[in-house]
């Protein structure tokens, strides 16, 4: 009976054994006030015996949803980056950029490492070449274009200086010559209804022209296509289109596009004017079609504009490989001009 009697002892003696056993291979401390911090388990006990969230304290070690006592503290913003918080006064204290282009911030109890992928430096003029290099001979270099005259039948290979759904220009003869686009045609494998496109992208403004048709960070950008750009159409796919950018091959994403068939006739002819007059060193901006209206380029009066649709005081027209949109007041109509004279 005795030796039963020792038990509850003993079993008291083990159980505190056991305790500081696991508390010393625990990371536990204590504060100056009688508090534990657990960090294994993210607890903090007050002197009172209630239990908190290491990650929900503030340095003071009330509640707060601030940093930890003497840590750090992380969380992911509705954009995906990531902010942290140092617990320190000056907000860059203990944040260390390494060689590799990764983060080490040393706060509190530790440290937390970051991997950033590194900054690429700027391709050197030589470095890009290359990469053009490599581009041309994936995709190729040239995109043969032929042009049938409308009286004579002939058909000539011509050089394109721009093109346009109305109209385009085209080096004829040694001369640069504004011709019918419908009279041109080119080498593609897209179907009748796509075979010319503009660039479409209202949101960004342009799109990537890529040597291939992916959008991996590995895959080279050649050239960033600006919003209202006439582009020849070589191949169309689901995701990627393989077009001809002002002469550079390469693919842009098929959702970046708006597809035109190479059979537009009806349209009118006109200029660019400034008060009514076509001639003179004035000149006048040419804006997108969205409802920004924002500018891509300017000509001088006197620019031969290809005319589709007014739409209130805006008009929607092709000029120098742009399908575009211009205000009322800076073009004047050639058949206004024809009458004039």
């Amino acid at each position: 009976m005795k030796k039963h009697g020792n038990r509850p002892v003993w079993a008291a003696l083990l159980c505190v054994l056991l305790c500081i056993c696991v508390c010393a291979l625990a990371d536990v401390e204590q504060d100056s006030e009688g508090g534990t911090w657990d960090w294994d388990r993210g607890i903090y006990t007050a002197p009172d015996g209630s239990m908190h969230q290491i990650d929900q304290l503030n340095d003071e070690g009330s509640s707060s949803g601030g940093s930890s006592s003497g840590g750090s503290s992380q969380e992911s913003s509705s954009g995906g980056a990531m902010i942290i918080d140092t617990g320190e006064e000056d907000p860059m204290a203990g944040i260390e950029k390494n060689e590799d282009g990764s983060i080490t911030i040393e706060s509190g109890q530790g440290g937390v490492d970051i991997e950033i992928e590194p900054t690429r430096a700027p391709l050197t003029p030589e470095e890009w070449q290359e990469l053009l290099n490599r581009a041309d001979a994936r995709n190729g270099t040239y995109t043969a274009t032929y042009y049938q005259d409308p009286v004579s039948g002939t058909v000539s290979e011509v050089q394109v200086v721009y093109m346009g759904i109305g109209r385009s220009m085209i080096m004829l003869n040694g001369q640069k010559a504004l011709v019918n686009t419908v009279n041109l045609n080119w080498a593609t494998e897209a179907p009748p209804d796509k075979v010319l496109a503009v660039i479409n992208t209202p949101k960004n403004g342009y799109a990537w022209l890529r040597m291939k048709p992916n959008n991996k960070k590995t895959t080279a950008k050649l050239e960033q296509c600006r919003l209202d750009k006439v582009v020849r159409v070589l191949s169309t796919g689901k995701s990627w289109t393989f077009i001809d950018y002002d002469g550079r091959r390469g693919y842009v994403q098929t959702s970046s596009l708006e597809f035109f068939a190479n059979d537009h006739t009806d349209f009118e002819t006109g200029l660019l004017s400034v008060k009514g007059k076509t001639a003179g060193r004035e000149t006048c901006n040419v804006r997108s079609r969205d409802e920004k209206h924002r500018i891509l380029a300017e000509y001088p009066q006197g620019t031969p504009v290809t005319v589709f649709d007014v739409i209130e005081d805006f008009a929607q027209i092709d000029v120098c490989g742009w399908h575009c949109t211009i205000n009322m007041k800076f073009l004047t109509m050639e058949k206004e001009t024809a009458s004039a004279d």
